[in-house]
């Protein structure tokens, strides 16, 4: 019987650990006005606004664009969802931390051959993959790579 009251209580606290952590990636996020801001500050907003905070290499975002953001509230993982570009990913730790990080990044170049003159229809692929693409009329290509193929 003891036991049975142990593992009852066991599981409450379990299940209400679990959905409060849940329900954290659901806390929203007021913003005031449409604005179109640097991700950094998307991250200061959340911080002001909730208990999360980020862990990021700071050069991460130094060559993306500002996002667009619309006024209203949001939850958080939606603000992260639509303002962090594809190639980056975010993982919440229980603890409130935001792990943010770069999966992939975009390579282009120009190919070209003897005297400059650009190579049409050159295959470029990413090493060890059968994922690639051709070259256009200008010798040029771009070819998204995860981290550490290239």
């Amino acid at each position: 019987m003891c036991f049975k009251k142990i593992f009852f209580t066991a599981c409450i606290v379990f299940c209400f650990f679990v959905s409060k952590k849940a329900l954290a990636q659901e806390e929203k996020i007021r913003i005031y006005a449409s604005q179109k801001i640097a991700i950094p500050e998307v991250f200061n907003l959340i911080k002001k606004q909730s208990k999360f905070f980020f862990v990021y290499p700071e050069s991460l975002f130094k060559d993306v664009e500002a996002v667009s953001i619309k006024k209203g509230k949001i939850t958080v993982e939606e603000l992260l969802r639509i303002t962090l570009p594809k190639q980056y990913s975010y993982l919440f730790l229980p603890d409130g931390e935001i792990i943010i990080k770069k999966e992939a990044q975009e390579i282009t170049g120009k190919i070209s051959g003897i005297h400059q003159k650009p190579l049409l229809g050159v295959g470029v692929f990413i090493k060890g993959t059968t994922k690639g693409v051709v070259s256009n009329f200008s010798g040029i290509y771009s070819i998204t790579a995860p981290i550490g193929t290239i």
